[in-house]
């Protein structure tokens, strides 16, 4: 599944990495940008004549209140609109894995407020499991590292048996976080379902993401680690042009893949193109 998903993900790449590398580029442009000028914004004021005018005419207690919810009233209307952008750029990317062109336009499909809002919910939900999820499969190693170090430290160990639980605990460690990787794979297609229809439920969505994806997280795991290579890549600036929408592409591509009725299972052992027809070649 994998395979078809590079291979699938390298033809609809084919003519529009540019275009789609700028669609990407504008949107993380477009949120960090944001929560960067609300940094700068709260900032600039707090530093302002204005502000300590505030301050010298009335409470401290009363500025720095009505400040500190003008700002997070501001936060949220920019985190709102950060997750209807994320949203109009997986639609982007899930549009394009189906076949479709995935115009410049659709990255702003959901900027409405309801359609935005929920966005919203969805990116905050998803995001809060995640991290409890990471939480959660971390404890084994917090606990095992800090008993090793409370031994150690106590003189209780010697210092190759110190190393050996080291190397233990790492390894502990990079279990977790395949297993974490396991558990929030689950959550993947529910971007999709909501692109399909902003009207569904959040809950809905995640809840159909789980059913849909549980019997293909092992592919998916696979498919992350093995793009290790093209991430170190970009360490050459250059190759982010072609890393990053062929990434985003191959994962729209798997889940969409992942989520649909039946995906291609054709499977060879030879170097093979991926045509238009959807035909292989040897």
């Amino acid at each position: 599944m994998n395979s078809e998903a590079r291979l699938k993900s390298k033809f609809l790449l084919s003519k529009n990495t540019f275009r789609l590398f700028l669609i990407s580029f504008t949107s993380f442009a477009l949120r960090y940008g944001a929560f960067a000028g609300v940094m700068l914004e709260a900032t600039a004021i707090h530093r302002s004549v204005f502000f300590k005018n505030m301050l010298e005419a009335y409470n401290d207690t009363v500025v720095f209140t009505a400040f500190s919810f003008a700002e997070i009233l501001i936060l949220l209307v920019v985190l709102i609109f950060c997750a209807a952008v994320k949203g109009g750029e997986s639609f982007v990317f899930f549009t394009r894995s189906q076949g479709a062109k995935g115009h410049f336009a659709l990255l702003f499909k959901f900027l409405a407020p309801r359609k935005a809002l929920t966005f919203f919910r969805l990116y905050l939900k998803t995001n809060t499991l995640k991290a409890l999820w990471l939480i959660y499969f971390l404890l084994p190693f917090l606990f095992c590292f800090a008993g090793s170090f409370y031994l150690y430290s106590s003189a209780y160990l010697s210092q190759p048996v110190y190393y050996i639980l080291c190397i233990g605990s790492s390894l502990l460690l990079s279990i977790s976080i395949i297993m974490w990787r396991f558990a929030v794979l689950r959550y993947s297609a529910a971007p999709y379902y909501l692109c399909l229809n902003v009207k569904r439920g959040v809950n809905s969505v995640i809840n159909k993401s789980i059913r849909f994806t549980d019997g293909f997280l092992a592919d998916g795991v696979v498919l992350e680690y093995s793009s290790l290579g093209w991430i170190l890549s970009c360490i050459f600036i250059v190759p982010i042009i072609y890393v990053v929408p062929y990434l985003k592409l191959t994962k729209s591509v798997f889940i969409s893949q992942c989520v649909s009725e039946s995906y291609p299972k054709a499977v060879t052992t030879y170097a093979v193109n991926f045509l238009k027809s959807g035909e292989h070649i040897n």
